[in-house]
């Protein structure tokens, strides 16, 4: 009789252990499940945080570039308007007979061994060439053909 209740009990530890590791094991798996769901869930978000990030990139890029281009293009703007002044300024210079075209070489000269973006007329006051009362004259002249 003894035995036959130890061997109940002992059956009865083991039904119970079993089930407990059954229960156990179960919400393991279903932890699991869940934890590899989460981190399939978080490769797609980096993926696509990646994605973005790779776009951004290129909208970076292209900015930069349209910035670069648009530095460009005003720079060649300015140059022209320069240009297009020095000439106005040169042509005024010497058709009124302000300097001769040594004088203006002379200036012109200056400004490309010094690399400097000074203007012709500021060049020539620089040169004591001419005074200050020709300088705005001719630059009044300049504003009148703009």
């Amino acid at each position: 009789m003894q035995l036959l209740i130890i061997l109940g009990l002992i059956l009865f530890f083991a039904l119970t252990d079993a089930g407990i590791y059954v229960l156990l094991r179960s919400k393991a798996y279903t932890r699991i499940a869940t934890l590899k769901a989460s981190e399939d869930n978080m490769y797609k978000e980096i993926q696509e945080l990646s994605d973005e990030v790779k776009e951004l990139k290129n909208q970076e890029d292209r900015l930069r570039k349209s910035v670069i281009q648009l530095e460009q293009e005003e720079a060649a703007a300015k140059q022209s308007k320069e240009q297009s002044e020095s000439l106005s300024a040169e042509t005024i210079l010497l058709q009124e007979n302000i300097v001769s075209s040594a004088q203006l070489q002379k200036a012109q000269n200056y400004l490309e061994n010094n690399n400097s973006s000074m203007h012709i007329v500021d060049a020539l006051i620089l040169l004591n060439i001419i005074n200050l009362a020709t300088a705005n004259y001719v630059r009044s002249k300049l504003k009148g053909n703009s």
